[in-house]
């Protein structure tokens, strides 16, 4: 009964992590098209999904403390080996699955930060070209120190030659 819990969380922990790819897909496409409205209403459905990734997986973890027999450091690649028959084998390839959807999860959420990261840039460049930095509107010094003569009424050049 408790390898049947296990098997049914492993199970909604995949759902949901295929769920929060899906989100982070259609948040890539917001990105791209500059649609703020729409990102926020993404990230609102990744927190909801967030929020359902814990308490399942804090269920996943009661279960499999269970199974160990109260070890809490137990892994479900521990659990896989002391399973035999089909609910090792459907555990295992819940795990797989798993394994492959959290590698793609990663690789979307890279790409998502990579173009946050460039619309920053860009309105920061924005920005400045909006409002420059007046400090250095000019290239030489003060008035004082751009002249470099002692004798402010003598000129280099003779004139009387």
């Amino acid at each position: 009964m408790t390898t049947q819990t296990l098997i049914t969380a492993m199970g909604k922990l995949l759902e949901l992590h295929k769920e929060l790819l899906q989100t982070a897909n259609e948040k890539t496409t917001a990105l791209k098209n500059n649609d703020v409205e729409e990102l926020t209403k993404i990230l609102r459905t990744e927190q909801k999904i967030a929020a359902s990734i814990q308490i399942t997986n804090n269920k996943r973890q009661q279960v499999a403390e269970v199974i160990a027999k109260g070890n809490k450091d137990v892994t479900i690649s521990d659990i896989i080996t002391v399973l035999e028959g089909a609910e090792g084998k459907e555990l295992q390839q819940l795990q797989e699955e798993l394994g492959t959807v959290l590698a793609q999860l990663k690789d979307v959420n890279e790409l998502n930060q990579q173009l946050l990261k460039l619309s920053l840039q860009f309105i920061h460049l924005n920005l400045d070209l909006m409002a420059p930095e007046l400090d250095n509107a000019n290239y030489t010094k003060t008035r004082n120190e751009a002249n470099d003569h002692p004798n402010p009424g003598k000129s280099i050049f003779d004139s009387k030659a």
